[in-house]
């Protein structure tokens, strides 16, 4: 993340109108004494599930996981990010997958 507090998309589904859970993975690595790394499922305007790791003195890389229940009405990408507030920190996978429940 080269630049501190920008929101990097990853992995993105679109999904027709129902009742979905959508799963998502952002794997990132932060360095030593490094800000917070937090994760989102956007959906184009707002988060609809998020997660975030301390920064550490040692540096990490772990993949930090979210799901969320979701009922569009129409046609909708879900998008997989993450920001951080400093350049020290990367994303290294991302992955999103849904599933229907109605």
């Amino acid at each position: 993340m080269t630049l501190a507090t920008t929101w990097y998309s990853g992995a993105a589904v679109t999904l027709p109108a129902g009742k979905w859970l959508v799963i998502a993975q952002v794997h990132c690595t932060n360095g030593a004494n490094q800000p917070a790394i937090t994760t989102g499922i956007n959906d184009g305007g707002a988060d609809v599930a998020s997660n975030s790791m301390t920064g550490d003195a040692v540096s990490w890389s772990r993949p930090l996981r979210m799901h969320a229940v979701v009922t569009p009405t129409g046609s909708t990408t879900y998008t997989a990010r993450a920001q951080s507030a400093s350049t020290g920190s990367q994303i290294d996978s991302s992955r999103i997958s849904a599933l229907r429940l109605n």
